[in-house]
């Protein structure tokens, strides 16, 4: 069984490849509550942009763009 631990203090970026999307996204690892995180792919059916993380913030692209 694999156990879940947090990565506050180990790591400063988590950076992963999706392949359905053929994109890489990058979140820092101060941002990720606790152990798990979702994005979002598409918008809610029902609007709700409350607690949600649009997937399209987070490619490597919007995040080396906020670097410089």
């Amino acid at each position: 069984m694999h156990e879940s631990r947090p990565y506050r203090g180990q790591a400063d970026l988590f950076a992963l490849y999706s392949p359905d999307t053929m994109q890489v996204y990058v979140l820092p690892v101060d941002e990720v509550p606790g152990t798990d995180v979702w994005l979002r792919l598409t918008p809610a059916r029902n609007n709700n942009q409350y607690g949600i993380r649009p997937a399209e913030d987070h490619t490597l692209e919007a995040w080396a763009a906020r670097q410089v």
